[in-house]
């Protein structure tokens, strides 16, 4: 924080080397965190000008004209609050067109958003997530790393996945670590998230034209944003990253979306009425420089 400007930087310290090869996770990062400081900033009326860059260690700039609150947003607020990546199944309901027509709105140049809710070509696509998700729990790299943020569910942690935040009971939530580093977990995994794909009443990907910083970023903000705009209308949202990450499975992604656009985020969306333990959160003073 400079005076009143916000500059946003990667810190590389707690960059993934084998999920995230090429930083990508880590800038999308940056992008939801650059759309939630201006969505903060709306939600107080404060006046600001808000941009990336591209170049040096700094990603993005958001400067403030002053700091005197002229309004409250009290549900764009709370959407902040609330958000999370749901790792529970959804209801059958269906999601309304209005909504639909919000996220559209958010394409933008060399950015699209498709969204799927045909059944036939979800269920091509959950093939896609599955045999990513085994692919990546057979590669001994992964699964090292991985292992190394799951936490038993005992305990309030700053960072890392606790059993109790994905639904893992607390015994097992104490092998768990180990099991994933030195066991095959690849089919129990591919079972566990099956009723979350075939529950999910729609899937979206966000693609780019490039495949750079500049496109991470981008694909960041608008991800957030319809994260936003789904919590304040009760929808809720659950990642999966390796159709994007992991080996070439991006690639069949591209041929049943019809695209030559490099995929960015992929995330189903539904209804729930299960809400998790929120994820661990760092204090503001770990954040700053």
């Amino acid at each position: 924080i400079k005076n009143k400007t916000i500059e946003l930087l990667p810190n590389f310290k707690r960059a993934l080397l084998q999920s995230d090869p090429q930083n990508r996770e880590l800038y999308l990062s940056l992008g939801d965190a650059f759309a939630n400081l201006t969505a903060a900033a709306e939600s107080y009326g404060l006046p600001f000008e808000s941009k990336f860059a591209m170049g040096g260690d700094v990603v993005g700039f958001i400067s403030f004209g002053n700091l005197v609150a002229t309004k409250e947003d009290e549900k764009k607020l709370l959407s902040l609050v609330k958000r999370h990546s749901n790792r529970s199944n959804f209801e059958d309901k269906k999601i309304p067109d209005e909504f639909w027509n919000k996220i559209r709105s958010l394409k933008k140049d060399g950015l699209s958003i498709f969204i799927t809710t045909n059944k036939d070509t979800r269920d091509r696509i959950s093939k896609v997530i599955k045999n990513a998700t085994k692919e990546a729990f057979l590669d001994k790299g992964f699964t090292d790393e991985l292992s190394q943020w799951i936490k038993p569910g005992l305990a309030k942690y700053k960072d890392g996945m606790p059993g109790y935040n994905i639904g893992v009971p607390l015994p097992f939530s104490l092998f768990m670590p180990f099991a994933i580093k030195y066991l095959n977990l690849s089919g129990a995994q591919v079972k566990m998230i099956e009723p979350l794909l075939n529950t999910a009443p729609a899937f979206i990907t966000i693609t780019t034209k490039g495949d750079e910083i500049s496109d991470f970023l981008r694909t960041g903000e608008v991800f957030e944003k319809i994260f936003l705009e789904a919590e304040k209308d009760g929808i809720k949202i659950g990642v999966f990253g390796a159709p994007i990450e992991i080996g070439e499975n991006y690639k069949e992604l591209q041929n049943i979306l019809g695209t030559k656009e490099r995929p960015q985020m992929f995330f189903r969306m539904g209804y729930s009425k299960d809400v998790p333990i929120m994820s661990p959160r760092l204090d503001l003073e770990d954040v700053i420089v």
